[in-house]
Formats: C-alpha cells, structure tokens, sequence
C-alpha cells in the first residue's frame, strides 16, 4: 500500500507485485521458496483442537502459527490461492537463503531483541520505535483532520492471535536480473470482553506506519495505506464462512532487477495499531481516533553472514 520505491534502477511497488501488477505474477517465472517444513513449536499449551499455541513474552500476543488460512481478503500473490480462495502461508518461517548474482544472500524476519532464530511479532502498548515515528508521521499526515488519543493498549489477555509469520522470496530463473522478496504476517484480534476491550464492530480500524530503508536511499517512514482519504488500512472487520472477525493480513514484496552488480540491503519495519473510529469530532472539529495496542514487526534482506 506504500507509494513504488526505486532498487537498483527498476521502480516496482510493495503491493503491484503482490496484486498481479506491474511485471505479473506469471512474468516472476518461478514459485515461493520456502523450507519443507513449518517450524516445530517445541512449548504447546491448551487451544482450539488443531493449533498450536505458545505464549510470548507479553500476554497480550500468543504465536499461534497454523497451516494456510483463509482470510476473507482475497489473494496475496502466488502459492497463496486454495479453492480459489485467498489463504495465508501458513506457519512461522523465520528465513529463507537464495542466490542473487552470484552472491548468497538470506531474507529474515526482525528480530527486535528477542532470543533465538525464530522471532515472533513484538506487543506495543504504544508506538515507540523512533525510526518508524508513528505517531508524527501519523500526526503529520493527518493530523489536520483527526484527533489521535492513545488509550494505553488493550485491559485484557491474549488479544492478538498470530497465525501466519513468514520471510518470503522468490528465486529468479537461471540468468535472471530480478528477485522478489519480502514477509507475510496475518493474525486475529480477539478481545477480552470482560477486561474492557474494544468489542468486534465497524468502528475498529488498523493503521501501519512502515520505515523502509534501502541500499540506495534515504529511510523513509510513511502512513501504509493506498491514498486513502483517512489513515486506514484496507481491511478490520470481515466474514470467514459466516463467522464474523476482525483480522490483520499483509504480505510486503520488494523485487529488484538490474543490469550490472549491486548488493541488496533493504529492511522494512512496521508498527500496527487497532483503532477505533469513535464518530465523535473534539473542539476543533476534527473526528476523535482512540489507538488500542498493537505490534511490530518486520523483515530485512542482506548478504548471507552479516
């Protein structure tokens, strides 16, 4: 939903990759990398039959990672259809490896302090990474026409159910200049009623706030949605098969295609925040925007070993 960004001599947007624009889907000439196998969640707790559960640091967030799972929004780039219908990855897959130029390189997701090779999300009672800025970026953007109040983060348990957190790419056929990459991240909001959560409507919203840092410019931190005339991102509430739910689906894509040796370094961080649109204007006429809690996340692409 970002505006295109240029790596290494071709401008290709985060989402016309992702939506079958720009090169194509059929014009990337090969299919998702990805390790044979989900990572195995060695600590198991209680939880619906069939998933696997684990809690994070934080009580507000519990990794959840399950197999593909339709998410209402339609699909998001290749391998990522069944039926017909738009599913997620499925699973937890940190890093994947593969060859660009001739050189080895591995797409990963951030880390953020955490312990060990398979990072999860990080739960945010309030933004707070000063690269992303979220809320001056937010305030700059949009500041003109809403009032943004932060309420704390959410009151109850285990409201972020993480199902999908992956490191993606795509190998470029033999003699290829190009390569596509990025991450996929998709999880469901499940409030705490009864500690005072902000209950399932269509006043509830998502904003991101991505940093996107590349080799061959400046950092830049912008609000992550499609020129829309609010701060939204496209999607809250929506319908699975008749259940109603509000989830969170975004699978960035990066691809780069030159005709001379470069090295890729390209690191995306995003925050995301529930909001609620409360339908109240404040003194100054603007309409009233309470931010929940929310998450960081990210994903980043260098040489192999650094």
């Amino acid at each position: 939903m970002t505006a295109p960004r240029t790596h290494a001599g071709l401008q290709i947007s985060r989402r016309s990759v992702l939506r079958g624009g720009a090169l194509g889907l059929s014009a990337l000439g090969a299919g998702w990398t990805r390790p044979a196998h989900a990572l195995s969640l060695s600590r198991a707790v209680a939880g619906r039959p069939g998933q696997t559960t684990r809690p994070v640091p934080c009580s507000h967030l519990v990794a959840n990672y399950q197999p593909s799972q339709p998410t209402g929004w339609g699909p998001q780039g290749p391998g990522t259809l069944r039926n017909g219908v738009g599913v997620t990855l499925g699973g937890h897959t940190a890093s994947i490896s593969f060859t660009f130029q001739g050189t080895p390189y591995q797409v990963s997701l951030l880390r953020f302090g955490q312990p060990g090779n398979s990072p999860d999300p990080v739960y945010e009672a309030a933004p707070s990474d000063p690269a992303v800025s979220f809320q001056s970026t937010l305030e700059k953007a949009y500041g003109a026409y809403y009032s943004f109040r932060y309420t704390g983060g959410f009151t109850g348990e285990n409201e972020i159910s993480v199902q999908s957190y992956n490191a993606r790419a795509i190998e470029p056929p033999a003699g290829s200049t190009m390569i596509t990459c990025g991450a996929e991240l998709y999880f469901v909001y499940e409030p705490d009623l009864r500690a005072g959560d902000p209950p399932i409507s269509e006043d509830l919203q998502w904003i991101q706030v991505v940093n996107a840092r590349t080799a061959d410019g400046p950092a830049r931190s912008m609000v992550d949605n499609p020129g829309q005339a609010n701060p939204y991102y496209l999607g809250a509430l929506t319908s699975i098969y008749g259940r109603q739910l509000c989830n969170f689906f975004d699978g960035p894509l990066t691809t780069t295609a030159s005709r001379s040796q470069i090295t890729l370094r390209i690191r995306e961080t995003f925050e995301t925040f529930l909001v609620q649109d409360t339908g109240i204007k404040d003194a100054a006429g603007k309409g009233i925007i309470n931010v929940c809690g929310g998450i960081k996340w990210g994903w980043q692409v260098q040489p192999a070993h650094q």
